[in-house]
């Protein structure tokens, strides 16, 4: 082989070498990637006991996944230079077990979610499956939430925003992105049908009696809902969490703040943006334009300072872009994990909110 072909080759090796890297961090982006970590748990005394990191160590309640079961985790009991001892609500497990580190905490078994009714159809062709969770004592009807999950999320992670407003009397439909019956099975990607899945769910609220509907998205899902929200108008408002508006900049800031090669983001960027190939990172079509947030209903964002997964930064800069928008600030805290943060704060807001006098218009009114 002459000197040039060899060259030539070597070009070709190392460019292929970034494309499947630049697959792996576009695919890292869509879909994340769980860490477990050890936990000795302590039956007798009700607790477990974690590796002492940021995220085990701040005043928060959070969720260990094992297998299909998740443990709710309270308050810390002791803390050394190694390790965090947090007391575990129900806790019947003695010993180590290797385990997710996840902000649900309204499992398949808790109350909640057994109170919630599942709904299944089809709509455009596309099947749908989400539930409803009354308010006890029924309260008001004319105004629904709907909620929507995040990628690599399940349906049952929005049940913190539903006790949230179930608990101020307003009724709730989660919508599970995937049309499982499964409240606890996490997305795979994002799809075309996720949207359609969404407006279902809004039709449904509509069909039982709503007037005026607020939309709650989780990271992808905020998203989602600002997309079905151009498509209909009895949607007044939307509440994100956490919102991932531009999956493009999330990618870039995050690899550069990781120090990531350029070479290597371009890939990634590349693959987001290619039909066919964007499918090796989890999503069935190519990254198109960023939302028109400009026409969106009145929004309320949620977002934490100390989101390594979406930074606060774009959050930020996309606020200017809102017609009618407040932002609140939460204390840092891992992605989506502002309600395990300050749950008073979280359902505190959304109810100021809403009662403030232009929202109460939008509720009630034309949008």
């Amino acid at each position: 082989m002459s000197r040039l072909a060899t060259i030539g080759a070597i070009a070709a090796g190392g460019a292929s070498v970034v494309a499947i890297a630049g697959a792996a961090v576009a695919r890292y982006a869509v879909l994340g990637r769980r860490r477990p970590m050890r936990a000795e748990f302590r039956a007798d005394a009700g607790t477990v006991v974690l590796p002492r990191m940021e995220a085990t160590v701040e005043p928060r309640t959070f969720g260990l996944q094992l297998g299909r079961r998740l443990f709710r985790v309270q308050e810390v009991v002791r803390v050394d230079t190694s390790t965090v001892e947090r007391r575990v609500e129900r806790c019947d497990l003695d010993g180590a077990a290797e385990v997710s580190f996840v902000g649900d905490v309204f499992g398949r078994e808790s109350p909640l979610a057994r109170s919630a009714i599942a709904h299944t159809g089809e709509m455009e062709g596309v099947s749908f499956v989400h539930w409803d969770v009354m308010p006890d004592p029924a309260g008001k009807r004319d105004v629904w939430f709907v909620h929507v999950h995040g990628m690599g999320a399940a349906p049952s992670s929005t049940l913190r925003s539903v006790e949230s407003v179930r608990e101020a009397g307003y009724p709730s439909t989660i919508v599970s992105l995937e049309a499982s019956a499964d409240i606890d099975e996490r997305s795979r990607g994002m799809a075309v049908e996720h949207v359609r899945r969404v407006v279902a769910a809004i039709d449904h609220a509509i069909q039982q009696g709503a007037t005026r509907v607020v939309m709650v998205g989780w990271s992808y899902g905020a998203r989602l809902v600002l997309d079905a929200a151009d498509r209909r108008p009895e949607v007044a408002g939307v509440v994100l969490i956490s919102p991932m508006f531009d999956l493009l900049e999330v990618l870039r800031l995050v690899a550069t703040r990781r120090r990531l090669p350029k070479p290597l983001i371009a890939a990634a960027a590349a693959v987001l943006r290619t039909p066919v190939v964007c499918r090796l990172a989890g999503i069935d079509q190519p990254i198109g334009d960023g939302l028109d947030l400009a026409s969106a209903p009145r929004t309320l964002i949620f977002h934490s300072r100390g989101d390594a997964t979406v930074p606060i930064e774009t959050t930020r800069s996309a606020a200017a872009a809102f017609g009618e928008v407040d932002l609140v600030e939460f204390p840092p805290s891992p992605h989506t994990l502002e309600w395990n943060r300050d749950p008073e704060l979280f359902g505190r807001s959304i109810l100021a909110w809403l009662e403030q006098a232009g929202a109460a218009e939008v509720l009630h009114g034309s949008r």
